[in-house]
């Protein structure tokens, strides 16, 4: 039996940074999955003690998304969560900002490749962990060239906060 202790980013949560207002927004309707806390970022789901590391924003199976600003995609791949991804990387002030687009049905772009601002990079699906019948992108920010932490407390410890993309009010909370 072991005693590691598992550290849980919501028992004492940050003050996650925003993240950069994009230059294009990642899809062209912007709306919560679901309508509800737990498709905003941070600790949005069990009653506020699991952490929620992106924004999930409703999108057809098949729907475009875009690049939200003049970057690199850094990587295209796949997760058991977040499923198909592509991930760019630019900055901001000096600042490198990772973005990731999971759940993907396809992507458009290959590592490496640059991408402009309302380019589009992929098209979603529902690949990895999220409800089928809930079709949704979920787009997370990174400090850094975006990484698929497993863990929630590495993913905190450089995850910026996307909820601005969906105001308050918009489709629900």
């Amino acid at each position: 039996m072991s005693n590691l202790v598992v550290e849980n980013p919501c028992d004492n949560p940050p003050v996650w940074p925003a993240a950069p207002v994009p230059v294009k927004n990642p899809l062209a309707s912007m709306e919560l999955a679901t309508g509800k806390k737990k498709d905003r970022f941070g600790c949005t789901r069990n009653s506020g003690t699991k952490f929620h590391a992106g924004l999930d924003i409703k999108a057809a199976k098949g729907t475009e998304c875009f690049a939200v600003a003049d970057a690199k995609v850094e990587e295209v791949g796949f997760g058991t969560d977040v499923g198909k991804y592509v991930s760019i990387s630019y900055n901001v002030d000096g600042q490198t900002i990772g973005v990731a687009y999971c759940h993907l049905n396809e992507a458009l772009v290959k590592k490496g490749d640059p991408v402009v601002a309302g380019q589009v990079i992929g098209k979603t699906g529902i690949t990895g962990n999220p409800d089928p019948n809930e079709p949704h992108l979920h787009i997370e920010y990174q400090t850094q060239i975006w990484v698929a932490y497993a863990s929630a407390i590495d993913r905190s410890k450089v995850a910026m906060n996307p909820n601005a993309l969906v105001p308050v009010g918009v489709a629900g909370v």
